[in-house]
C-alpha cells in the first residue's frame, strides 16, 4: 500500500532532482570545509603542546583527547564517510571514500555516530572540571560538590555509550527494508538499491526503541544546558567571599566561559540532533534543513575546538600574537592595504548573493510543476540569481571608484 508522501510521480522526480542538487551542494561544502577547519586544529595543538604550562596534567591530557577525537569525527565525516541524508525514507547514503574500499556504510554510521557522542561527552567533562576546580576548598560540601561532579562525569559517559549502541535499533536487514520501502512508495528513492545507501523507516519494529532513547538522550542534554550554569551561579555566589575581588572575578569568568561553551554545543550538537529526530518522527519535507543540520553537525568538532581556545586565556593570547604575525606577514609581502579591502568587499557581495541564490533555489521548488506559467517563475527565478551574481560583481567594482592615489588624498587630508 502506497504512503501518501508527495501526490503524484512528477512530484516525486521534482522532489529527487532538488534533492540531488542540494546534496551536492552539501558534498561540495564539505570538500573544502578542512581548509578552513585544520589551521583551528592546529593552533589548539600548538597551544596545548606549548602554552599548558600552568594547567594540571589531567586538564591537559582531557585537553588532548578532545581535541584528536574532533579533529578525527571531522575528517572522519567530511572525507572518510560523507554522509547525505535522502528522503522520503529515513535514508543516509555514505559517499565517501571508506565506501570505495566497500566499507559497510551501516558501519560508517555507527562509528560517526560513537565519535559524535564520546566527543559530545569528553567536552562535557571539559566544563564540568573547570567547573569542580572553581568550587573554593573552604566552601560548604566542596568534597561533596567534587564527587558529585565525579558521578556526573560517568553519568554521561555511560549516555554517550547507550546512546550509541542505541543507533543498532534503526538497523535491520537491508532486502527486507528495501522491498518493504519499494511497496510503500510510489516511486522510490532512485538510488534505493545502492549498497552506499541505508534505509530504514518507521514500519521498522525497533524504531520506537531507538526513539525513546534518543528523546531520553535529547531531554538529559537540555536538563544539562537549563542546570548547570544555574546551579553552578548560585553555588559560586553563595560561597564567594566579600574580602575576595579576584576569586569573584575568577568564578564570573568561570560562568561566561560555561555558558558560551554550552552555547556552542546546543547550536552545533543539540539543535542537528533534534532536527533530525522530529524528522524522523513526522516524515519532514525539507530537505534543505536537513541538509544544513548535517553541515551543522560536521562543524560541531571545529567550533567546539575554537570556543575551547578562546576559553583559556593563554590561548587567545597566542592567538592574538598569531593573527599579528600574520598581519606582519602580509606587510612583508607590499599586499596592498587596498587590494586587501578590495578582496575582502568581493568576498563578503559574492557570499550574499549564494545566499539569495539558495533562498530564490527553495523557493523555486516549492512552485507546483501543475501551477499556471511554473516555467516562467523558474525562469524569472534563474534570471534574479543572475542578476544578483552581476549586481555582486558590479559592486564590488564600484569600490574601485572610491580608490585614488594615497599620496594626493593624504596631503589633501592634511591640508584640511
Amino acid at each position: 500500500m502506497n504512503y501518501q508522501f508527495l501526490p503524484d510521480n512528477e512530484s516525486y522526480y521534482e522532489f529527487y532532482k532538488e534533492q540531488e542538487e542540494l546534496n551536492g551542494y552539501y558534498k561540495t561544502l564539505c570538500h573544502f570545509t578542512p581548509f578552513f577547519t585544520i589551521p583551528i586544529y592546529a593552533e589548539a595543538f600548538y597551544c596545548i603542546v606549548y602554552k599548558c604550562k600552568q594547567f594540571s596534567p589531567k586538564y591537559v591530557q582531557l585537553l588532548t583527547v578532545h581535541t584528536f577525537l574532533h579533529l578525527f569525527a571531522e575528517v572522519y565525516w567530511t572525507v572518510l564517510l560523507l554522509p547525505c541524508v535522502n528522503l522520503p525514507t529515513i535514508g543516509v547514503s555514505a559517499e565517501g571514500f571508506l565506501s570505495v574500499l566497500k566499507v559497510s556504510a551501516s558501519w560508517q554510521i555507527f562509528f560517526m555516530c560513537g565519535l559524535l557522542q564520546i566527543g559530545t561527552a569528553t567536552m562535557i567533562h571539559l566544563l564540568i572540571y573547570r567547573l569542580k576546580f572553581a568550587v573554593p576548598t573552604h566552601a560548604a560540601n566542596s568534597q561533596c560538590v567534587k564527587f558529585s561532579a565525579d558521578a556526573a562525569n560517568l553519568f554521561y559517559y555511560c549516555t554517550a555509550i547507550l546512546c550509541t549502541c542505541a543507533l543498532g535499533f534503526m538497523d535491520e536487514d537491508q532486502l527486507v527494508a528495501k522491498n518493504r520501502i519499494l511497496k510503500k512508495y510510489l516511486v522510490p528513492h532512485p538510488n534505493l538499491w545502492d549498497v552506499r545507501f541505508v534505509s530504514t523507516d518507521k514500519e521498522n519494529p525497533t524504531f520506537l526503541y531507538y526513539l525513546y532513547i534518543t528523546v531520553g538522550e535529547i531531554t538529559i542534554l537540555i536538563i544539562n544546558i537549563i542546570a548547570v550554569p544555574t546551579i553552578s551561579f548560585h553555588y559560586l555566589s553563595a560561597n564567594r567571599t566579600e574580602k575576595s575581588d579576584r576569586l569573584a572575578r575568577a568564578h564570573r569568568q568561570t560562568l561566561q566561559v560555561l555558558v558560551f561553551q554550552l552555547a556552542i554545543h546546543c547550536i552545533f550538537h543539540l539543535l542537528p540532533l533534534i532536527c533530525f529526530t522530529i524528522s524522523a518522527i513526522f516524515r519532514i519535507k525539507n530537505v534543505f534543513v536537513l541538509s544544513v543540520g548535517a553541515y551543522i553537525w560536521a562543524l560541531h568538532g571545529a567550533a567546539c575546538t575554537l570556543s575551547l581556545i578562546l576559553a583559556n586565556k593563554p590561548f587567545r593570547i597566542t592567538v592574538k600574537e598569531h593573527l599579528k604575525y600574520a598581519e606582519g606577514f602580509l606587510s612583508v609581502l607590499k599586499v596592498s592595504a587596498s587590494w586587501q579591502i578590495f578582496v575582502m568587499c568581493g568576498l563578503l557581495q559574492i557570499s550574499t548573493a549564494t545566499m539569495i541564490h539558495l533562498l530564490i533555489y527553495r523557493l523555486k521548488f516549492a512552485v507546483p510543476p501543475d501551477a499556471a506559467n511554473s516555467q516562467c517563475v523558474k525562469f524569472s527565478a534563474d534570471s534574479a540569481n543572475f542578476l544578483y551574481y552581476c549586481t555582486a560583481i558590479f559592486c564590488t567594482c564600484a569600490f574601485g571608484l572610491m580608490d585614488e592615489d594615497q599620496l594626493v588624498a593624504k596631503n589633501r587630508i592634511l591640508k584640511v
